[in-house]
């Protein structure tokens, strides 16, 4: 299942398997498992030591968080919960998946401002979960950029910006190196990367990032 490629210092392969909670949302994407599958398939996904990856309205989170409770694997709920921004942060969407988060068996990515917020470029609207999601737990947060940006309308926001903005949203240095190297080196299980010269502690730089996706065809 894993494969070691030449110029990385990790291992690199499967490590999730992505659900969608609601069949009938309109956001769903194609390829995604259902949820109620999960029951079938959570000893098998357990015995290839894969974690389950979420993919839902944090408004939905309330009927199944019990279930998200009993998992055997880690949860990674993406995209900050995905829930419009302009709802704010005090709905019971984003109050349970803090409550989640902070049990410290559930995580959430932070990627895809762009797809909650409707306030480009700057996505203010999205600093209220932002910071809720920090005050949580920050020992369970990744972040991701969400490059290639499959949006379904509207265009990709720069890559590097996105990495600028949770730089500047994140004061801490120290929740910053936890977020973007310690926390997903445990969860991916990644080996140590070497240090850089610059003192890096290995989460990633704007020039690490990959350029503009794409244009379709």
């Amino acid at each position: 299942m894993h494969s070691q490629h030449p110029g990385l210092p990790l291992t690199v392969g499967i490590a999730d398997c992505h659900f969608h909670v609601e069949a009938a949302d309109s956001r769903a994407i194609k390829g995604f498992v259902p949820f109620e599958a999960f029951d079938a398939l959570e000893d098998r996904l357990l015995a290839h030591g894969l974690h389950l990856q979420l993919l839902t309205d944090s408004r939905l989170l309330p009927d199944v968080a019990a279930r998200i409770e009993r998992s055997k694997l880690p949860v990674v709920i993406d995209h900050m919960g995905r829930t419009p921004a302009a709802l704010g942060a005090q709905h019971a969407g984003i109050v349970t998946l803090c409550r989640l988060l902070a049990t410290g068996h559930v995580w959430v990515k932070q990627s895809g401002v762009a797809n909650i917020s409707s306030a480009a470029p700057g996505y203010e609207d999205a600093r209220a979960i932002h910071d809720r999601l920090m005050m949580a737990n920050t020992d369970r947060l990744v972040w991701g950029s969400d490059w290639p940006h499959t949006r379904p309308s509207g265009s990709a926001p720069p890559t590097a910006s996105l990495l600028r903005l949770f730089h500047a949203w994140t004061g801490s240095l120290a929740d910053r190196q936890r977020i973007l190297h310690r926390n997903p080196q445990a969860l991916y299980r990644w080996a140590e990367a070497p240090g850089r010269s610059d003192g890096d502690t290995g989460g990633p730089r704007v020039d690490d990032l990959p350029g503009p996706p794409p244009a379709s065809a």
